[in-house]
């Protein structure tokens, strides 16, 4: 009897331990947190046209076409989240990019990101989509519904690239007791230089906001997905140039989404009241 309480009171001295490093964490991570905050301006809400300034929505049957056929790959699309990250085996805290050169006129682009946050999953989770919804403000969709749809058409310009585009994009949330999945396809038609009208580009995304640890729920891990097919028009006398300008666009946006994604919900949270935050 004696060596079963000694046992016991081992196993719980190491438990009593596992959980104060991950209080230790969390309250070290969130006073980082506060003084980021502090110089650190509010960033903008999550969009898909973080770089594009001058857009504007868009409607139509042939848009609504294009959103019906998008909502139906989500679902599929959900299927994939574990091959997506690993299954399971992507490391906690991680950021890397990857181009692939098809051919002259396609190219593949792949982001990847992981890290904590100091916040319960679901309360994460509920301010990230708080943020997609304010960005879709304009949509004719129930503000409390769990998809997102959007058409619009909008304009870049720089001393390098300008073009116009009509943009398509899905989201989906699926919120479970285990973790929260948002899911999202796009597809994009692109007029550069006011020609090369043949040039598109898909994008389908994935965002994870899981625990950190089955008994460490106020610390989450959030994960990011982006993959992106791009195609220039061949009849581009430059094409070339032209999809190693986009491909380099679109790596800087998609980092750009993910600090928003990240920041975001750190800004939320830290200034939400207590009950917020954890649940």
């Amino acid at each position: 009897m004696a060596k079963k309480h000694e046992r016991l009171r081992k196993a719980a001295e190491e438990e009593n331990h596992v959980l104060r490093d991950h209080l230790a964490l969390q309250l070290r991570t969130i006073a980082s947190l506060q003084n980021m905050q502090q110089s650190t301006p509010r960033p903008r809400q999550i969009s898909l046209r973080l770089l594009l300034p001058r857009s504007s929505m868009m409607s139509g049957t042939g848009a609504q076409n294009t959103l019906d056929n998008l909502c139906s790959l989500l679902v599929s699309q959900l299927s994939e989240t574990d091959q997506v990250f690993r299954l399971g085996n992507m490391p906690p805290t991680l950021s890397e990019e990857s181009s692939e050169m098809v051919s002259s006129t396609q190219m593949h682009l792949e982001v990847l990101y992981s890290n904590h946050l100091p916040f319960h999953f679901q309360a994460a989770a509920r301010a990230l989509w708080k943020n997609c919804r304010n960005c879709h403000k304009s949509l004719s969709v129930d503000p409390n519904a769990d998809t997102l749809a959007n058409s619009f058409v909008s304009s870049y310009e720089s001393d390098e690239l300008s073009f116009a585009m009509n943009g398509h994009s899905t989201m989906r949330m699926h919120d479970t007791s285990t973790r929260n999945v948002i899911v999202s396809s796009s597809k994009y038609q692109l007029l550069l230089d006011n020609n090369g009208s043949g040039s598109h580009y898909s994008d389908k995304g994935w965002v994870v906001i899981e625990p950190a640890h089955d008994d460490a729920t106020e610390l989450s891990i959030l994960r990011v997905c982006a993959r992106i097919e791009l195609n220039v028009d061949g009849h581009l006398s430059d094409g070339e140039r032209y999809l190693d300008l986009l491909s380099g666009f679109l790596l800087e946006q998609k980092r750009q989404e993910v600090d928003t994604i990240r920041l975001g919900i750190e800004n939320d949270l830290l200034a939400a009241p207590p009950w917020q935050v954890s649940l």
